[in-house]
């Protein structure tokens, strides 16, 4: 496994997606900083009561999500979250709807990374709460780390739901990591792939993580969809 993997996830009005995903982040990462608005007492309670067997969560406030007028300026609020995080090793920028696969960290073993490299995967979605019920009682495949086949995808930018770079990266070089990511968007589309252009050699791993609720860009202006669950 990698030397020490750190996660980010910013999170606001968001914590029924969070108590779910947050266990299964947490048995795979060391350590995992949470970043939302200080108002959401409900993301912070998840945080609190969240257990892992080695991982531990930071929450972190800002009132930067809504800087610029913006109902969800990701990038300014990532900002925060990555200047807070101790960057000793790889980091992972991941959305709060997503779910890490069994054996993440045995699986990049397999895989010899490339700090110069900014790493995306693949992603399975799951739309509906009872959906997500059947997964996780085993009535549908789970998904267990790596998978066969090569999917590099070099070219295609990794979009912000996973990515894993390394902070040592030529591509961040005199770069503080409060200013990482762009934060000229009011919304959450756009700065993510503004951050992967910045290294030109990007790879999709041969890994899926599941991503739960809508699949397309109801939530990227602030919280819109039902609550799941």
């Amino acid at each position: 496994m990698p030397s020490r993997i750190e996660a980010v996830t910013t999170c606001v009005n968001y914590s029924d997606y969070l108590r779910h995903t947050i266990p299964f982040t947490l048995r795979e990462i060391d350590h995992l900083t949470v970043v939302t608005t200080p108002d959401d007492k409900a993301t912070a309670e998840v945080c609190r009561n969240a257990k892992g067997e080695r991982a531990k969560v930071k929450i972190v406030t800002t009132d930067k999500f809504s800087q610029g007028g913006g109902r969800f300026n990701k990038g300014a609020a990532l900002n925060v979250g990555f200047n807070a995080m101790k960057r000793e090793g790889w980091v992972l920028h991941l959305d709060a709807d997503v779910i890490l696969p069994y054996w993440f960290g045995p699986s990049l073993d397999k895989i010899n990374l490339n700090p110069e490299v900014m790493y995306g995967a693949m992603r399975c979605n799951i739309c509906s709460w009872h959906f997500y019920k059947t997964w996780l009682t085993g009535g549908c495949h789970p998904l267990k780390g790596i998978l066969s086949g090569d999917s590099k995808e070099n070219g295609r930018s990794v979009m912000g739901f996973f990515q894993l770079f390394h902070p040592s990266a030529s591509a961040l070089r005199g770069q503080p990591p409060s200013q990482w990511y762009s934060e000229k968007y009011r919304y959450a589309n756009t700065s993510d792939t503004d951050f992967s252009k910045k290294w030109k050699r990007q790879e999709v791993l041969p890994l899926a993580v599941v991503h739960l609720g809508p699949n397309d860009c109801t939530n990227w202006g602030g919280r819109k969809s039902p609550k799941f669950g």
